[in-house]
């Protein structure tokens, strides 16, 4: 009986032995296709600028649904030696409306939009060739800033007001080591390495000069710290 018994055992194990030797516990596919779902965008480019931005963002290609800031699908820009780019960005739903090169912070949010085309959902592969990009900091700040809040008083017409000139080409020598004009202390516009002393810091958060200007980025936040960023880094152009 005991024999038996211990040969009944010996066989439960070896029979056990080879189920678990011929299972890995990996599910194969067996070579089947495996569909990936959403629309493909191919963008190819020369991004310049992307080692200046801090770590608190992201230069990628985005998806975006109309009229959302956060980006519905991202891609990280990586680029060459020679700053080229062949990215492909996969698995774009059908919601998506926009296709963009921008900066998003943390949060995914859209910081600042370098290019964008309209996205039709399609079984081809959208391709896009943008050429070169200037995708550095102080270029969003200019987009971002400069042109949406501030050039229609300062340089977009045949004056700017306080003579300072905020337009592209002439907003970083106005205002890297520059003394403010509306300044008591005598402080500098922006001040490399130090946002807490630099005068356009005061303007556009607590109204420091003639005209208040402390209301035109009150809704933007991400903006201030951007641009408080910039000037933390050094102030680079």
């Amino acid at each position: 009986m005991n024999r038996m018994f211990f040969s009944f055992i010996i066989n439960a194990l070896l029979f056990s032995c080879f189920f678990v030797s011929c299972d890995d516990g990996k599910i194969y596919d067996e070579g089947k296709h495996v569909e990936i779902e959403g629309g493909i965008a191919r963008v190819t480019a020369t991004i310049q600028g992307v080692q200046t931005w801090p770590s608190d963002y992201t230069i990628v290609v985005a998806g975006f649904k109309k009229d959302d800031e956060y980006a519905a699908v991202a891609k990280t820009v990586t680029t060459a030696d020679d700053g080229s780019m062949d990215l492909i960005l996969k698995g774009i739903s059908n919601e998506v409306s926009q296709i963009e090169v921008c900066v998003i912070n943390k949060l995914r949010k859209r910081i600042v939009s370098f290019y964008q085309t309209d996205f039709t959902d399609s079984s081809d592969t959208l391709k896009l060739d943008i050429g070169t990009v200037n995708a550095s900091l102080f270029n969003g700040i200019q987009k971002s800033i400069f042109d949406a809040s501030c050039t229609g008083c300062h340089g977009a017409g045949a004056s700017a007001a306080d003579g300072l000139y905020l337009t592209e080409g002439k907003s970083y020598s106005a205002l890297v080591n520059v003394k403010a004009n509306s300044s008591n202390e005598g402080k500098i516009l922006v001040k490399p390495g130090d946002a807490d002393n630099s005068f356009i810091m005061d303007v556009l958060t607590v109204g420091a000069s003639n005209h208040y200007h402390n209301d035109l980025l009150s809704g933007s936040p991400e903006k201030i710290s951007l641009l408080k960023n910039w000037i933390e880094g050094g102030a680079q152009e």
